[in-house]
């Protein structure tokens, strides 16, 4: 079966047509002027490739303002600024029955767990009302109040083929890979090996829709891959420190993909330095983005917004959904953030408190990724070797505070006409209708495993991969699709 457009279904939003009235222009910063990449281990690059790390600007201008914010901030806190103490939260915070809601549990000894508990909850109530105050500006209702707005910086990493210098005729494919919130870029590596070293037999669906057909080996090239850093997210938040605002938009995730691929990816065979400029003339590579969890609906919103960028998606897990805006399941998902342990006396701490939890499951090259990169360090006099998670937990919940965005996308899917390849896990996350409605146009598979799919199982992560990237074609047949 021939590989084939997404059907396209819906009319323009207002959101994603205002988001895309807003031009992207060159920042105010010049390159020699952006903060250094943050000191971290160095990793391997597959055999073939030449691994390097590199600061990219940030879309702009953007949707919502910049801020003042940092890795230690506390936006959502009970303290007054966010970086001062203040009282602690109140049992009037527990007004409502929600899921989300600190439960009693005991006796006195209990106290401390549920002032954390309610705490956390204030956290997340505080997050909600943050973006729901800001969606005025979103939407164009309102004009943000005049300040100067700081440009802001995304972490990105390269795997170039190492004689792709030699060839620089833009005919093999560039992979621009996202992650989930809370989550590294680094665990885009070993699905990624998988994929690059494959030789695929067969295509990729087994939905509704059928299956790809691949193509003659060695017919598609990847030339580049680039694993993004969102700007609060990994280490993105040590370039963005004074810079960044407690209040989060998908559109403005969604443009800073669409910058890069547009208006800073340098060309076919290009070697660039760490600082990456801006420039004018769009990008005619024919990229393929490759995303996890909520990253996959940045992708599909940016690809809305800007139609030019990309060639075809593929989406592990998506958290893309046709129901109506939730603010329930958000302000439960920043719960979960807000309680999330966010400090750990030492890195082997840090194994031992997320090991049963989250770490045990996942392949053990994730494993030593997260403890290598996702944690920072965050030394103390009492604890000289601790360390805290890479995204802080304020940072996520600003994230999931934007409860618009999964609708926002699904919208932004039904006006995609590129091919879209979805791999789900049998105890994944979507499910129902949503999952249903994806699956009809999109090519789909569903196997073993939960929402961490490319932390579980990198190999057959890759392996699909793999197959739907080798049924594009060379580029003259992907023209003619």
């Amino acid at each position: 079966m021939q590989l084939t457009r997404t059907d396209a279904t819906t009319a323009p939003t207002d959101v994603l047509r205002r988001a895309r009235e807003l031009k992207l222009e060159r920042p105010p910063v010049d390159p020699s002027a952006y903060p250094s990449y943050p000191s971290c281990p160095a990793l391997d690059a597959p055999p073939g490739f030449t691994r390097t790390t590199h600061v990219l600007p940030a879309a702009y201008p953007r949707m919502l303002p910049t801020g003042t914010l940092s890795r230690w901030s506390e936006p959502f806190s009970t303290r007054s600024d966010g970086s001062e103490p203040g009282p602690s939260v109140s049992s009037g915070v527990r007004n409502k029955q929600t899921q989300s809601q600190p439960q009693t549990q005991g006796p006195a000894c209990d106290s401390a767990k549920l002032a954390r508990q309610a705490q956390a909850y204030g956290e997340a109530v505080r997050a909600i009302k943050m973006r729901e105050d800001a969606e005025s500006l979103v939407t164009g209702t309102a004009k943000p109040t005049p300040a100067p707005l700081q440009p802001l910086f995304m972490a990105a990493e390269r795997w170039q083929r190492t004689e792709c210098g030699a060839n620089p005729t833009g005919t093999g494919i560039t992979l621009v890979v996202t992650h989930g919130s809370g989550l590294i870029k680094e665990h885009g590596h070993e699905y990624l090996r998988k994929a690059l070293s494959s030789v695929p037999t067969r295509g990729f669906g087994t939905g509704s829709r059928g299956a790809t057909r691949p193509s003659p080996p060695d017919a598609v090239r990847v030339d580049d891959v680039w694993f993004l850093d969102d700007p609060r997210v990994g280490c993105s938040v040590d370039l963005n420190a004074g810079r960044l605002g407690a209040a989060f938009s998908v559109l403005d995730a969604a443009r800073d993909v669409a910058n890069f691929v547009g208006h800073v990816m340098p060309g076919p065979g290009k070697r660039v330095g760490k600082a990456l400029g801006w420039h004018d003339a769009p990008s005619s590579r024919k990229v393929v983005g490759v995303a996890h969890s909520y990253s996959g609906s940045v992708l599909v919103t940016a690809a809305a917004i800007d139609p030019g960028i990309m060639s075809a998606l593929f989406l592990i897990e998506p958290t893309i959904t046709s129901r109506p805006e939730d603010a329930k399941t958000s302000r439960d998902m920043c719960y979960g953030a807000a309680m999330r342990k966010q400090r750990f006396s030492s890195v082997e701490a840090a194994s031992e408190a997320l090991g049963p939890k989250l770490l045990e499951s996942w392949h053990p090259t994730n494993q030593s990724l997260f403890l290598s990169h996702g944690l920072v360090p965050a030394p103390t006099e009492a604890e000289p070797d601790a360390v805290e998670l890479a995204t802080p937990s304020w940072a996520e919940q600003s994230i999931f505070a934007d409860y618009s965005a999964l609708k926002c996308a699904s919208e932004a899917f039904g006006e995609l006409h590129i091919p879209v390849g979805i791999l789900q896990g049998d105890r994944g996350i979507m499910t129902g209708e949503t999952s249903e409605q994806l699956q009809k146009r999109a090519y789909h598979e569903r196997i073993q495993g939960n929402h961490y799919l490319p932390q579980i199982d990198p190999d057959k992560v890759g392996d699909a991969v793999a197959r739907f990237i080798g049924s594009l074609g060379p580029p003259s047949r992907q023209a003619r699709l």
